[in-house]
């Protein structure tokens, strides 16, 4: 009986060390995707891309500034309402998904995340974009769809490397389509009919 126990207990330990071994080697893999903040921030020097979709969030983490090596970050699908200043510290992050959070207003700090190509916000309450998305040089995907916008800032122009802008879903003038098209005439811009409106 001594014996069994002590084989049981041999096994039990060699099984804990065995999932601790497992958890840093995925840690080490850049293309792992962590679901978990808590053991993302255990391993947070090795963390590039986090998940935290439908985690019932109702604010931003705040923690998150303690990964800088985060390349990718989804936070759809919360109830997260507002972004603090501390996004702008994710100096790395290069795919940002904030959709279906419900969000009124955008912080204008996410203008300083210089590292951004794909940028999602679709499916929320927006009614403005800030200029300083016009600082995003390297945004190649912006997805608005499915918002309250009435018009968008001039400062966009500056997006020389964007080549989808997704507008769907929103009612804006004729006038107002051209002008997108316009602003970014290298990006394919993605829109709904036109409405007899004034945007």
């Amino acid at each position: 009986m001594k014996r069994l126990l002590l084989g049981l207990a041999m096994l039990l330990i060699f099984l804990q060390t065995q999932a601790q071994s497992d958890i840093q080697e995925l840690a080490f893999d850049t293309s792992f995707v962590f679901t978990d903040l808590q053991l993302a921030l255990k391993n947070a020097s090795q963390v590039r891309h986090l998940n935290l979709s439908r985690k019932n969030l109702r604010a931003f983490p705040l923690e998150l500034a303690a990964l800088p090596n985060l390349i990718s970050l989804d936070l759809s699908r919360n109830r997260i309402k507002t972004i603090p200043d501390t996004i702008a510290t994710l100096k790395a992050l290069e795919v940002l998904n904030l959709s279906r959070n419900g969000m009124d207003e955008l912080n204008a700090a996410i203008g300083e995340l210089s590292s951004l190509t794909t940028l999602i916000i679709s499916r929320n309450n927006l009614v403005f974009i800030p200029t300083s998305f016009g600082k995003l040089k390297h945004l190649s995907y912006l997805d608005l769809w499915d918002n309250n916008l009435s018009t968008l800032p001039d400062e966009l122009a500056e997006l020389k490397e964007l080549k989808i802008l997704d507008l769907r879903g929103i009612l804006f003038s004729q006038t107002e389509h051209e002008r997108f098209k316009a602003l970014v005439p290298n990006a394919n811009v993605l829109l709904s009919p036109s409405c007899n409106c004034k945007n």
